[in-house]
């Protein structure tokens, strides 16, 4: 009898199918049970080590042993004509005809159950935030030091006056948020319900928020009425209101006197002054009432034209008052953002962000405003390690570094290829701002970095019923389409026909290639022109047009593309270059040289930090990514 004839008789091949298909199962329910607890990772661990070791125990044991009608016995003491072994084995079909049954329901299930993360068409998209795990039960999520800010509501003659308002409510929001003890609600989710008469309780519940402060504001002239109150939101009642009858020179003072009122309420300790000259703030009221309209075209952020009429307002603020040191800030990175979604005034941006950062440096060197532009100077330059040194040194000055994807701390992390190590504080960012298109953005961008595909089609969903213009998010939904394999031709044209208009350099190449997707040959002809001509010659648009001769199998133009955009124009959003691809771009000697030509291999090499996608071949001086 054969070894394999031998194995069957004794039913082995059985109990090792069972086995294998009961490990699956508990594996499945393990995975469950440790994401409903939140628990850690190491548990799941251990269960799956153990499911190994357990396999060759278990088949061990059928190899030696058999049940009789006397009970288990050594196979070797039970002779083969006496042998029950086939009726044993009709039992063991049995119960594993059973398990492959219970596999397909678990399987089936787990494909069209609905998803947890998706949105309900029936639902708000505060109620979306709140099932995506965005909100907990009031009893354990509003703790005694949340507060939320409610947008301050104008009651000036002119609706033109609702930035002032809005700037005023941003402005005690960042006051309150420097307290580190307390949790305060991001903007965004606390202005989604502005002009919503909502019950103040189910507000306090959707935020997590124990604490509102609501007011409003009426501006006439130099004269100035604001009314601000702090409610109780689990209890529904008023702590403590007050109304300031002020002129508009007493705007700050003003700020500061509600800031301090709430945090006394609250009871805890608060260091006012975020607007004062000694953190960069301004007293010139009128460059004070240029920053807060910068402020507002800076939130909208959805075209273009809002960025670039910030940027103008940013510099009529600095013309009132040279030492402001935050509009100067704002202004740098506000024109940095341009050389992504502004390609076509790159050159401009990068003269004025010299001439700022230069001011900055002689008003105020050791400024944590100046420090962090200087370590995105840093990072633009590719000087990876040095720019974590000035992150750090920016951190001691007391920089408070944006909790999303756009900050340059988790710029270095995503350039340098530490996608899993950023993740968190982006994440973070998404659940404390539920309701804000651009947290939701941000953590697309990083589920899509990831590799997680499916999240990050869940999430895009849930964006879609969230206030803002969406052109950013239907941008990186198209870059998801071009890297993936079941991605065909009409899918792809339908979605690049429900482009918006304006969405940076993707506009540029949606028009050439939306006749010819289905024509692979026409439209890499097209892509190739492109490449060559004179007015695309931009880091945005060759990183698209890499994603487009990537999606067409041109793996030589796509790469080629990433040079250009990397090396060549000195592109800043180096972190893109770890998305997936279709073909193994990674795996290219061509990428390897994109790397070690914008200094990552150097700098892997010193920090020993090689990230998520390469790692060092043990022995020589190579490496590999994938």
């Amino acid at each position: 009898m054969s070894f394999w004839a031998e194995l069957k008789r004794r039913n082995v091949v059985r109990v090792s199918a069972i086995y294998l298909a009961a490990a699956w199962l508990l594996a499945q329910i393990g995975d469950v049970v440790s994401q409903a607890f939140a628990a850690p990772g190491w548990p799941m661990r251990v269960l799956l080590v153990l499911l190994a070791l357990g396999l060759p125990i278990v088949l061990v044991i059928a190899w030696l042993f058999e049940l009789t009608p006397e009970g288990v016995k050594l196979t070797r003491e039970v002779d083969v004509e006496t042998s029950i072994t086939h009726a044993t084995g009709r039992r063991l079909d049995r119960v594993l005809i059973g398990m492959i049954a219970l596999l397909i329901v678990v399987l089936v299930a787990n494909r069209w159950w609905p998803s947890s993360t998706a949105p309900k068409p029936a639902e708000s998209a505060a109620a979306q935030a709140a099932s995506a795990g965005a909100a907990t039960p009031a009893s354990s999520a509003q703790s005694e030091k949340s507060v939320a800010v409610l947008p301050f509501v104008n009651l000036s003659s002119d609706p033109e006056q609702e930035y002032f308002s809005d700037g005023l409510s941003e402005e005690i929001l960042n006051q309150l948020a420097q307290i580190a003890e307390l949790r305060v609600t991001a903007r965004t989710s606390s202005f989604f319900f502005k002009g919503k008469n909502e019950d103040l309780r189910v507000i306090g519940q959707q935020l997590n928020a124990r604490y509102l402060l609501e007011g409003s504001v009426r501006k006439a002239g130099n004269e100035l009425r604001i009314t601000a109150q702090l409610i109780d939101a689990l209890a529904g009642s008023h702590l403590w209101s007050r109304t300031f009858d002020r002129t508009l020179n007493d705007v700050f003072a003003i700020q500061e006197e509600i800031a301090m009122a709430v945090s006394g309420a609250m009871s805890v300790s608060l260091d006012v002054g975020a607007m004062a000259r000694t953190r960069g703030g301004t007293t010139n009221l009128e460059a004070y009432d240029k920053y807060l309209r910068a402020r507002a075209f800076d939130r909208q952020r959805g075209t273009s034209d809002d960025l670039v009429q910030a940027a103008q307002y940013y510099r009529e603020a600095l013309a009132l008052d040279p030492a402001f040191i935050r509009a100067a800030s704002d202004l740098y990175l506000e024109l940095a953002s341009w050389l992504i979604y502004v390609p076509d005034r790159v050159a401009e941006s990068r003269q004025e962000m010299a001439t700022i950062l230069a001011r900055l440096q002689q008003l105020a060197p050791a400024s944590p405003f100046t420090m962090t532009i200087v370590a995105n100077q840093l990072l633009e330059a590719h000087r990876w390690r040095d720019a974590e040194q000035a992150i750090a040194a920016a951190t001691a000055a007391g920089a408070n570094f944006r909790l999303d994807i756009t900050s340059v701390d988790t710029i270095v992390l995503l350039n340098t290829g530490r996608v899993r190590e950023s993740m968190p504080r982006v994440r973070q960012r998404r659940e404390t701002d539920p309701l804000s298109l651009n947290a939701s953005y941000g953590w697309q961008i990083m589920l899509t970095l990831a590799g997680r595909m499916d999240d990050a089609e869940a999430e895009y969903a849930r964006s879609r019923s969230l206030s803002g213009e969406h052109g950013l998010v239907d941008s990186m939904a198209l870059l998801r389409s071009l890297s993936s394999r079941a991605t065909d031709p009409a899918s792809l044209r339908a979605q690049l026909g429900t482009l918006s208009r304006d969405q940076g350099p993707v506009a540029v190449l949606k028009d050439a290639v939306i006749a010819d997707v289905e024509h692979r040959e026409a439209a890499l002809t097209t892509l190739h022109r492109l490449f060559i001509d004179e007015t695309m010659q931009n880091s945005g648009v060759m990183l698209w047009l890499a994603g487009f001769a990537d999606y067409f199998d041109d793996p030589d133009l796509a790469l080629a593309a990433l040079r250009r955009a990397y090396v060549d124009f000195g592109g800043t959003n180096l972190g893109m270059i770890w998305r997936p691809y279709r073909n193994p771009l990674r795996n290219d000697p061509r990428f390897k040289d994109i790397l070690r030509d914008v200094g990552l291999v150097d700098y892997f090499r010193d920090s020993g930090n090689w990230g998520d996608y390469c790692r060092p071949i043990s022995g020589g001086a190579d490496f590999e990514c994938n």
